[in-house]
């Protein structure tokens, strides 16, 4: 399974990419979400695209606005500190930073629908 994550905190991305390692997922990061967009233009598309809503340059849901404009269907969950009723996309789901690691995974799993 392969992913994207995007957040600001690098901090926050190194222990969710420990996570993604042990659990056999491969997880591609970035702190900036311009990049997510190049990233997308040039290689192959992720099974899920994990954000957070607040970053510099873009909110999390204009990123996925303007990745959903190229890749209809792409998958994304929005793991935040600050849920909004913008994250109201099909096929995503929206939880909270606080949210044990389980959580996390489950929840893309289920959007890959790897149960």
């Amino acid at each position: 399974m392969k992913i994207i994550h995007v957040d600001d905190d690098i901090g926050l991305l190194n222990t969710y990419k420990d996570l993604y390692d042990r659990e056999r997922i491969e997880a591609t990061i970035f702190t900036d979400p311009r990049e997510v967009l190049i990233y997308l233009e040039n290689n192959e598309l992720p099974d899920v695209l994990v954000t957070d809503q607040n970053m510099p340059f873009m909110l999390g849901t204009e990123l996925a606005r303007k990745a959903r404009e190229k890749y209809h269907n792409l998958p994304i969950l929005f793991l935040t500190g600050l849920p909004t009723s913008e994250m109201n996309f099909d096929n995503s789901l929206v939880l909270s930073k606080s949210a044990d690691y389980s959580c996390l995974i489950n929840d893309i799993k289920y959007l890959t629908k790897e149960r």
